[in-house]
């Protein structure tokens, strides 16, 4: 007779397996027979205002960089409107944004730098701009990420069908830490465009995504994974999203690991609110939609307990002398221990490199999963109410 600790084994297993392979292959086996499409060429005279939103906070090394390359960006300028939300930097932000706007590339561009005098969060100060903003489509875009020449020509193409509520980029890192984040980020963008050939990407890309602006509503104060509100907020609003692997969006800014592991607690943290946040993506009126948010980033929370009673369940049931249960036990632990090797087996050259690829991966997986329960618990706890820092550029907090 099956117990109750196997049932739960079973199905600890088998959330597992499906949220990191069998949820990849299904989407694969669903969108094997479509391909990406192409947006519609808009002639001059009817492309749209866009805005380009720029939160800043301690980004003196990469705004100059930033403004510049919007600046080169083809669209018609007298079309384009830059806004730079400087918020509180201590750094001379400020400074080279004012530069760098002062040149002829701006030229019949609307740029406006705003300087708020203290460090309050980005919520506040994207709260505080949106009523300020012109564009009829918002392009938000982080300031140490340059965009594709031609990504506003895009946006503005996908736009003009009425349906379309988000455009994402593709992210792309120009200097990955390790071959476990390179992979992780490889998997997410190949599960993000397929998700848009269903429904919607569920998620968008901070270094640049695009919405309507008769889609925006405030965020409330304590909203952590503001990105992800905003565009997905768009979507459960009614429409479509797309991921426009043309569009890039390049990432100069790497991130060292104690880093990462502070910016993928603060995703932990939203991954939870955002269950209660957004109950529009649970919609039973479209059920794909809903399909595609439990099956990834809905079910995320739930990840690190569903890993862990997984390794527990297994283990007690093979102390009881299950042989199949003894097996699913022995090969957790060895990939567990992979992992945990990662550190030497990067620097170990007679290591084959398929063997390090899978522990670096296992190592930033499980290290994510840990991230993801801390971040959950601070939420649980109501310890997420704080203004934003800069994660990746090195600080001495």
């Amino acid at each position: 007779m099956t117990s109750v600790l196997e049932v739960s084994t079973l199905a600890a297993l088998a959330a597992t397996v499906y949220h990191h392979a069998g949820y990849s292959l299904l989407l694969r086996a669903l969108t094997r027979k479509q391909s990406a499409e192409t947006p519609p060429v808009i002639v001059a005279d009817s492309l749209p205002r866009i805005s380009i939103v720029i939160p800043a906070y301690r980004e003196g090394a990469f705004i100059a960089a930033k403004i510049a390359n919007c600046a080169a960006l083809l669209y018609p300028p007298e079309k384009l409107e830059i806004l730079v939300l400087d918020d509180g930097s201590p750094d001379d932000t400020s400074a080279q944004a004012a530069r760098a706007a002062d040149t002829d590339a701006l030229k019949g561009v609307s740029f406006r730098l705003i300087r708020f005098a203290e460090n309050r969060g980005k919520v506040a100060v994207l709260n505080e701009a949106f009523p300020l903003v012109t564009g009829s489509i918002i392009l938000f875009s982080d300031a140490s990420a340059l965009l594709s020449i031609d990504a506003l020509q895009r946006i503005a193409g996908w736009f003009s069908n009425p349906n379309c509520a988000l455009v994402s980029s593709c992210y792309k890192l120009l200097s990955p830490k390790n071959p476990g984040e390179a992979r992780w980020w490889q998997r997410q963008t190949t599960t993000l465009f397929r998700e848009s050939l269903l429904a919607a990407p569920i998620g968008a890309h901070g270094a640049g995504f695009a919405v309507r602006k008769s889609a925006l509503r405030p965020l409330p104060p304590d909203s952590v994974n503001d990105d992800f509100l905003l565009a997905m907020g768009a979507i459960a609003r009614g429409g479509r999203g797309v991921y426009d692997p043309e569009i890039t969006a390049l990432e100069l800014d790497p991130t060292s690991e104690p880093q990462d592991f502070r910016r993928r607690i603060r995703i932990g943290t939203g991954n939870l609110q955002q269950l209660v946040r957004l109950p529009g993506l649970l919609n039973p009126r479209r059920p794909i939609l809903a399909f595609l948010f439990l099956s990834g980033k809905g079910s995320r929370p739930l990840m690190p307990l569903a890993m862990l009673w997984a390794l527990i369940g297994t283990g007690l049931l093979a102390r009881d002398g299950s042989l199949v249960f003894g097996s699913i036990f022995a090969m957790q632990v060895a990939g567990y221990a992979l992992g945990l090797l990662s550190p030497v087996l990067k620097r170990a050259s007679l290591c084959p490199s398929p063997i390090r690829r899978a522990s670096a991966l296992i190592d930033y997986l499980v290290r994510g999963h840990l991230a993801g329960a801390i971040g959950a618990a601070r939420f649980l706890l109501g310890r997420h109410r704080a203004p934003w820092r800069r994660i990746s550029l090195p600080s001495a907090d």
